[in-house]
């Protein structure tokens, strides 16, 4: 899993971000079924690949075929009621700590930098 998100179908950000890891599933002993398993979710955006263990691609894995039942009930006004409700939690918590963050939104996901909060402390 990888908080990164990217829009595309192609898998290819995800693929150089995970350069290694496909590299070495690729070249492994592993049998052409197990190296199918590997599974890449982006977590931020909620996007899923599948390894292809005869091609050593990522494969783009429709939503209907892994979204959980409730999820597909979901409304995109209920999303962003969460997610504003996230992101205003978020922003008093780091207030309340006294740390200066920048506060990332994105689709489907709401988050910071937690190293720049360490960096920037107060």
């Amino acid at each position: 899993m990888t908080a990164a998100g990217y829009p595309e179908r192609h898998g290819t950000e995800y693929a150089r971000r995970l350069e290694g890891l496909l590299e070495a599933v690729s070249h492994s002993q592993l049998s052409e079924s197990q190296k199918n398993n590997l599974a890449i979710l982006g977590g931020e955006c909620n996007y899923l690949f599948k390894f292809n263990g005869s091609t050593s691609q990522l494969e783009w894995v429709e939503e209907s075929l892994w979204r959980l039942d409730e999820m597909h009930t979901w409304e995109e006004e209920d999303i962003k009621t969460l997610l504003d409700l996230a992101q205003t939690s978020l922003k008093d918590c780091a207030e309340s700590l006294r740390l200066n963050v920048q506060i990332i939104r994105k689709p489907r996901a709401v988050g910071s930098d937690p190293f720049l909060a360490i960096l920037t402390q107060d």
